[in-house]
């Protein structure tokens, strides 16, 4: 399995992260130093460490304004974590789009069992608590039918 993590290298120009922080202090009232999305693609199939990274890098990743990583962290410094993912069992059509693509781009088929699985992770600055991180994940970042989240504290 290969994991590629996909990232603005800018906040000026990650609208979706701006837009998030600015949706959490107004909505909910909690202000955060910064909020940073990373869109996760983890790659159930038998690819090559170079298959994965052409995928992330001609596929998943625009690079004039975005970093990736494969199979590593981004590296991204906070305080808190969020990893909202879905749950077994419900389609991902932003996964199941990723395999169209990188069937296309690596002109290979995926077996039965093989998959691509999508995440966002949240990272978030700031003078948060724990219980803050958790109500801005139950009332705004996850629909809890369909998704679970972990929390994790960082150094």
């Amino acid at each position: 399995m290969h994991r590629i993590e996909v990232f603005f290298r800018e906040e000026k120009n990650d609208a979706e992260s701006i837009s998030v922080k600015k949706e959490i202090e107004s909505e909910l009232g909690i202000k955060t130093e910064s909020v940073k999305i990373v869109h996760c693609y983890y790659i159930n199939a038998e690819l090559s460490e170079e298959e994965a990274k052409t995928a992330a890098e001609k596929l998943f990743c625009d690079p004039i304004v975005q970093n990736y990583s494969v199979d590593s962290d981004s590296g991204i410094k906070a305080d808190f974590m969020v990893e909202i993912k879905f749950l077994p069992g419900v389609t991902d059509n932003e996964g199941n789009a990723a395999m169209i693509g990188v069937k296309d781009l690596l002109k290979r088929e995926f077996r039965e069992k093989e998959n691509i699985r999508t995440s966002k992770k949240y990272f978030f600055s700031g003078n948060l608590k724990e219980k803050e991180i958790e109500r801005i994940c139950r009332e705004m970042l996850a629909n809890q039918v369909v998704e679970s989240y972990e929390i994790k504290k960082l150094d």
